[in-house]
């Protein structure tokens, strides 16, 4: 059952989106980072993106969106399984600088129609995305109502024990502890893996950037800080596809978190 708090988080999204899609250009960047920071705090839209991110290819389908006859333009993938860590990615990129936003409007977005290339842009890209996170929280909700209905037309259970009942709770949170430490642990030595792999990597222009990222991300392991690694491993598996020798290292990364979800 999705928890109150996550309702509410997911609404902030939501929000988030509305505003960007509702918005003008000149305050995108602001808003794309306000996108993504309620991606990190949601705990239930990063699982969903993080199930959608297994098998996905961001610099391949990125390829495929771009076309160049009979004039440039940029089409979206149809698939909601692909458009949802795609959009993500995509938003990385505009965050992180690697895409110019302004020069990526003017290449595929600007033609004869007089249409604001950027609202274009917000509407082929973040309402999609917007669309189907508020869709798929929906029937989230709506499936958890029938269940709570259906198991209030059933037989109580037995009454439990006041002292049982404290004593599995506090066994789940043990339990829950341990798994959290035991996902910091692994991303940290992975993570001082790839800088042992990063000293001998040739494509020395893309080593500096790399490091700083992995340095980034141990320093969030080491902090605890679940939203930032978190939101470091995905945007990274886009840059270490470019660097050979760390290649294995990033999706045994991507593979843990995936497999905290799960």
């Amino acid at each position: 059952m999705i928890s109150i708090e996550e309702v509410a988080k997911i609404n902030n999204l939501i929000n988030s989106c509305d505003e960007l899609v509702n918005g003008k250009f000149i305050l995108s960047e602001y808003k794309i980072a306000k996108i993504l920071k309620d991606i990190g705090e949601s705990k239930e839209v990063y699982k969903l993106l993080a199930q959608c991110m297994q098998n996905f290819n961001f610099d391949r389908e990125f390829s495929r969106a771009e076309i160049s006859l009979p004039r440039k333009k940029f089409v979206m993938p149809e698939e909601p399984e692909k458009i949802l860590p795609f959009v993500f990615c995509l938003l990385m990129e505009i965050n992180n600088k690697k895409i110019n936003l302004n020069s990526f409007l003017n290449e595929y977005y600007a033609d004869e129609e007089n249409v604001d290339p950027f609202t274009k842009f917000v509407n082929s890209t973040v309402k999609p995305f917007r669309d189907i996170i508020y869709n798929y929280f929906k029937e989230e909700e709506n499936n958890e109502q029938e269940d709570n209905k259906q198991e209030q037309n059933t037989n109580n259970p037995p009454t439990q024990n006041n002292n049982q009942l404290e004593q599995e709770h506090k066994e789940e949170i043990d339990e829950e502890e341990i798994e959290i430490e035991n996902f910091f642990n692994e991303c940290e030595n992975i993570c001082k893996d790839i800088l042992s792999e990063l000293q001998y990597e040739r494509k020395k222009d893309l080593v500096d950037d790399a490091k700083y990222v992995v340095e980034t991300m141990i320093t969030a392991c080491e902090e605890k800080n679940f939203r930032t690694l978190s939101a470091l491993i995905i945007s990274f598996g886009a840059m270490s596809e470019n660097l050979k020798s760390i290649r294995f290292l990033t999706r045994e990364l991507k593979n843990i978190l995936i497999s905290f979800f799960g």
